[in-house]
Formats: C-alpha cells, sequence, structure tokens
C-alpha cells in the first residue's frame, strides 16, 4: 500500500501528442525490499510495483524516487516495446521524490529522443499533458489539465516541504514519474501525488525542483534541498509592531527558535525579526513577491532553492536596529531533525542486550495508532531538538521474555534518557556504554521515570540463549557492528 500515493490518470485524447514523445516515456518495474520496523532483525519481504518515466539527456531515465525506493531489482521498458531491460538508480532525492535510472545495454536507447526539459515553471491556467502508465490498462496513457495552484507544500513521499504545482487531473498508482509536458513539448513537471478524496486534485514535481536536482547530478554528487528549520511568528497586532520598531510599511516575522545544528544558528536568535531575505523584503504574513513567478511565496522558498555552499543575505531588526547580516549555506548544519522522518534503502537499526530490543525513533516505526497511544513519542517527533547533549531518540521497543528480564516485560515504547547515570546522546552512544560498563549492574532510567537494573554477569551469558530463543541472527543491525556479528 505504501506506493499507491502517487501515479496518474486515464486515458483520454492526446493534444500535444506525437511519436517522438510517446518513444520516450517509459514504463518501471520494481522489485521491492519491504522492512518490518516492528521486528527489526527480520528478513524483508519483497512486493512489485510499477511506475512511469522517460528519457533525459544522456541516455538517463528520470522518475520518481518512490517508484524505486527499496528496489532490489528494476527493470523498464519504452512505450513502443514490450522487451524490458534491467536498470539501476543512478542518483536518489529522497526529499525532492525524484530518482535517475540508467540501463548499461545501449539497445534500449536506440531510436529514442531524450525529452527536452523546460527552464521555465508553467504557471497558473496554461494547459498541459501527462504520459504515462497508470492503473486501468496496459498500454501509454495521455490525459489533459490545466495547472490550477502553485504553493510550498509537502512532498508524501519524504515530508519535505517544497515547491509543487496542483494539475485538475486525477491521480491513480502507476504513473507516478511520468513527465508532464506543455504546449511546445518540453517538460514542465513530473506528476508524484494524489489526494483519494476530492475531486481532480493532482500534484507534480515542478521545473524549479527538477533543474535543482538535475544540476547536482550533472555535478556528480547529491545534497539536497536545504531546510528553513527555524520557527517563526507572525507580527500583527499593533502594540506587537510598536514593541519591535516596526514601521507601518515593514512586513516581517519574529524568530522563535533557531536549532544548534542549523546554519542560521549563530546568525540569528530568538527575538529578531526577519524583514529580508537576499534583498527581498517580507510582507506581515513572510511571504514575498516573486517577479519572475509573478505571484507570492513564503519567504522559505528563497532557502530551499539555495545550493548548499551558497552565500544567503538575511536583513534583521535586533532591539529596535536594522542590521545586514551573510553567511554561508552549510551542508554540515542543515538542520536535520530528532526524529528523522522516514529512513530509505537501508534495514532498520536495532540493538537488542538482555531480550530488551532498543532501536532509534524514526517516523517509520510511528504509525497513527502508535502515536495516539504513545504520546510521549509523538512529541520528540514533532517538537523534540537536537542539543549539543542529544541529536537522536533511543526507545526500548519491547522486552523478549527471559528470567533476566523478569518485572520487566510489560515495557514498550519507553524513550531511554540515561544509562548508568549518563545521558543517551544516540544509539551508538548507548553501545558505548553498555559495552564499556564494568559495574556489576545495567542501570536503565527511562523519560517516564521508569528504572531498569539488571545483573550484568547474567546478561552477558543470557544473551547469546535468547538471541538463539527468538531466531534473531545478531544482537545488532549490519550497520552497528563494523566487524562480524555477534
Amino acid at each position: 500500500m505504501k506506493r499507491w500515493m502517487c501515479g496518474i490518470l486515464f486515458s483520454t485524447i492526446s493534444l500535444f501528442a506525437s511519436p517522438r514523445i510517446e518513444d520516450s516515456i517509459v514504463k518501471i518495474y520494481s522489485t521491492v525490499l519491504e522492512y518490518n520496523y516492528q521486528i527489526p532483525w527480520s528478513p524483508p519481504t519483497t512486493d512489485r510495483y510499477t511506475g512511469s518515466g522517460f528519457i533525459i539527456e544522456g541516455n538517463l531515465i528520470l522518475t520518481n524516487a518512490h517508484v524505486v525506493t527499496d528496489a532490489s531489482f528494476i527493470e523498464v521498458r519504452s512505450g513502443n516495446s514490450n522487451e524490458r531491460y534491467e536498470a539501476f538508480v543512478k542518483v536518489i532525492g529522497h526529499d525532492c521524490d525524484l530518482a535517475v535510472l540508467e540501463v548499461e545495454d545501449p539497445k534500449f536507447f536506440e531510436g529514442k529522443e531524450p525529452l527536452k526539459i523546460s527552464k521555465e515553471i508553467a504557471l497558473q491556467r496554461e494547459e498541459v499533458q501527462v504520459y504515462g502508465f497508470p492503473m486501468g490498462g496496459v498500454g501509454l496513457s495521455i490525459t489533459k489539465g490545466i495547472i490550477s495552484r502553485i504553493e510550498i507544500g509537502s512532498y508524501i513521499h519524504s515530508n519535505a516541504q517544497l515547491l509543487i504545482s496542483q494539475i485538475d487531473a486525477p491521480i491513480n498508482p502507476g504513473n507516478s514519474g511520468g513527465p508532464v509536458i506543455a504546449e511546445g513539448g518540453e517538460v514542465v513537471g513530473i506528476a508524484h501525488q494524489g489526494f483519494r478524496i476530492g475531486q481532480s486534485i493532482g500534484y507534480m514535481i515542478p521545473i524549479p525542483i527538477i533543474n535543482h536536482f538535475l544540476k547536482e547530478v550533472e555535478e556528480g554528487s547529491y545534497r539536497g534541498f536545504p531546510k528553513s528549520s527555524m520557527t517563526t511568528q507572525v507580527i500583527r497586532n499593533q502594540a506587537m509592531r510598536d514593541y519591535y520598531s516596526l514601521d507601518s510599511d515593514m512586513g516581517g516575522l519574529l524568530v522563535k527558535y533557531v536549532p544548534e545544528n542549523y546554519f542560521l544558528h549563530d546568525i540569528l536568535r530568538p527575538g529578531d525579526v526577519l524583514v529580508g531575505v537576499d534583498g527581498h523584503m517580507l510582507d506581515r504574513f513572510g511571504y514575498i513577491e516573486y517577479d519572475e513567478l509573478n505571484f507570492r511565496l513564503p519567504f522559505s522558498y528563497l532557502i530551499l532553492m539555495k545550493y548548499f555552499g551558497d552565500e544567503i543575505e538575511l536583513d534583521l531588526l535586533r532591539d529596535g536596529e536594522m542590521i545586514h547580516l551573510t553567511t554561508q549555506v552549510d551542508f554540515s548544519l542543515h538542520g536535520a531533525p530528532l526524529v528523522k522522518e522516514k529512513e530509505f534503502d537501508k534495514a532498520p537499526t536495532y540493538f537488542i542486550l538482555g531480550g530488551m530490543v532498543f532501536h532509534p525513533l524514526v517516523g517509520n516505526f510511528l504509525d497513527y495508532s502508535r502515536m495516539l497511544l504513545f504520546p510521549d513519542l509523538t512529541y520528540e517527533r514533532f517538537w523534540g531538538k537536537v542539543n549539543d547533549r542529544r541529536d537522536e531518540v533511543v526507545i526500548l521497543a519491547r522486552v523478549l521474555g527471559d528470567m533476566v528480564n523478569t518485572g520487566y516485560q510489560h515495557l514498550e515504547n519507553e524513550i531511554v534518557e540515561e544509562v548508568n547515570g549518563h545521558p543517551i546522546r544516540n544509539i551508538r552512544d548507548m553501545i558505548d556504554i553498555f559495552e564499556s560498563c564494568d559495574d556489576p549492574y545495567y542501570t536503565i532510567l527511562t523519560k517516564s521515570d521508569t528504572k531498569i537494573i539488571l545483573d550484568r554477569e547474567r546478561v552477558l551469558k543470557r544473551n547469546s540463549k535468547i538471541l538463539q530463543r527468538y531466531f534473531i541472527p545478531s544482537d545488532r543491525s549490519a550497520d552497528l557492528r563494523g566487524g562480524a556479528a555477534r
């Protein structure tokens, strides 16, 4: 079910179709690995999904990241052939839900021309066509619609907030990654998600996001889109505007919080009023008029469209004084959240000691019911903050019953705060504390003030037996081993 988020459209008449375009549309078949975060040591199951893509310059295929995420095997065929060729992921950008595939056999590209990608964003009310292989048939489907809306929105695959364009065409499974083409034959977007509810609400990835991704691909590495990780407050009340020395014609946002691991942490302070970014002045709601786009967007658009290494200029009011500052968009300080929204292309991380199953808290683990039942986990996901003492939430997910852990077997989803008096920065830090311990007891303290005391010698003697009893091949995931399995 996880891949149904995207896809698109039913068959209709083509207005801009040509044999050249149709020959360059690709159907993608992915065999994917699906991991169970409730049993993190278990091998993945496999499933099969289909999606769409299209040929671009350099004998490459552009598609959605979610079409090939966790793929162990990929095949492609073109719109004018049933013959399949093996494909491989060359670059994947999970934040922007884009991926580039390559096919080693040059025969696949014979007689096909790459589609040209526009340099200009398709604006509201512009007519477009969508190509792909949705459910409901076997052949290529072509539909038409218009651009309904352009704004900053959530990409379902990653939960990233990026520029997104709404189109008035339904989205169905199977057409994810298909090109959206404007009159003249240039690609102006890539279909990627839609709503089950509502009428004719579909979304495409617009040109600024596509070209940002492809520029990094061309340069040989993908580092993604900078985030706007700080939190701000709108200043509308007149008394508040007077307090912060905002003139009647000035806009601006009150800076409330800047994460410690964010490149603006040492530049902005809580209490500053951000009034301009790169020479663009904010209105009272934090929006900026973009002349080249002919509409308004939040100021965060200027940040997310930067490349890591670029400079950014800020104008702000601090204690009533106007200040102009310049800094670099630093990849090492990109504002990663305390709890990752989702993990991709990897097995779950876990560690087991005395039947206690520990792992980092990640979005893959937190389904809707678990968020309702365990509010501490929900709080950390949405409001937990990285600081110099903690950059990951470690949880005791469950306890595998054994005589050594009697009395604790009811515990689940407890946030680990300390081990033997040491605060826990992340799971590797916790493992180091356990393995360097020479006390007779392991003492674990959770956020709910639950105390767990285990006999160290008994735990070490029982550990391998517990693993054997529950058919667990190792006491830790491969990414934590470093060497041979234990």
